[in-house]
């Protein structure tokens, strides 16, 4: 399913240059409108439902991008990116050319609060994300004990909301993992 602007389609694309590969999305995807081949991660346009739920888990914020199209790309198109096309001119009801700005005027509020975090610019975020870090990359595949010591520091730090938030997030992942006596409360 796309997102309508007017006669023209929102769809939801992932940016090959800045994908890590990792996997999340498509584990996060309760519609499973993501999916891989062996060179990119990318959304069928005709499944996914635009809930935003593969947006805040992302490491590198390479899933937040969208362009306003006449007609979606394929699957067979997007596999074959190095780096994600231009937003297109499209025509108004008038047939004249628009240029359209970015459709989604405000960031993912998870992606907003990444943001905040990292000190980057929530303008500036494609280029300071033009590549992955390696912090994103050890982000990316930290293991449950990884995850859960990060939890911890961040309840010692006074962080409260920002540890409740992740260890509901880390219940998700892995609902079968025991979660330690001192964050159960």
């Amino acid at each position: 399913m796309n997102a309508p602007v007017g006669e023209l389609l929102k769809q939801h694309l992932i940016d090959p240059e800045i994908c890590i590969r990792c996997n999340t999305c498509e584990e996060t995807c309760p519609v499973d409108a993501v999916t891989h081949d062996g060179n990119n991660y990318v959304v069928d346009a005709a499944i996914c439902n635009h809930c935003m739920d593969c947006i805040p888990p992302c490491p590198t914020g390479s899933i937040d991008n969208w362009r306003v199209v006449n007609s979606p790309y394929t699957l067979e198109e997007q596999f074959s990116w190095s780096e994600l096309p231009p937003q297109q001119e499209t025509p108004a009801a008038d047939g004249a050319a628009v240029p359209l700005a970015r459709p989604q005027a405000e960031p993912a509020p998870g992606l907003r609060a990444k943001s905040r975090a990292s000190g980057v610019d929530e303008g500036e975020r494609s280029e300071k994300a033009a590549a992955p870090t390696q912090a994103s990359r050890e982000q990316a595949f930290r293991t449950p004990e990884d995850w859960i010591n990060e939890i911890r520091a961040l309840r010692r730090a006074g962080r409260d909301s920002e540890w409740r938030a992740s260890l509901a997030r880390f219940r998700e992942r892995y609902p079968d993992y025991g979660i330690p006596s001192d964050l159960r409360n």
